[in-house]
């Protein structure tokens, strides 16, 4: 759809849901480096982290980041957007009864 075309209200409406888009990606991306530098016993530096990625890394800290936290950290995102795409997908199916007050009662 070419912008031209927009009223200013969905043009607006257009940006608001792009900075909405953006905001959360970027939270993503915040939560996944704060999830690498946290860890059990071992904590990497944010630097420590951002050497491993890029390939500066010991031996350690490459088994800490590839062959624990990374695979987590991967595996939690991927069911967290098949839990909401499920979820968008049985509302729409269901006619929002998922949604409804009277389930939240009930």
């Amino acid at each position: 759809m070419n912008n031209s075309y927009l009223t200013p209200s969905q043009l607006k409406a257009k940006r608001k849901n792009f900075s909405i888009l953006a905001t959360l990606i970027v939270l993503i991306v915040i939560t996944f480096v704060i999830s690498m530098n946290t860890g059990g016993v071992i904590k990497l530096t944010p630097m420590e982290v951002l050497r491993t990625l890029f390939g500066q890394g010991d031996a350690q800290q490459q088994l800490i980041l590839y062959e624990f936290r990374l695979p987590r950290i991967v595996i939690a995102v991927l069911v967290g957007m098949g839990v909401s795409y499920f979820r968008r997908y049985f509302t729409g199916h269901f006619q929002k009864c998922f949604s409804r007050p009277r389930n939240l009662r009930d």
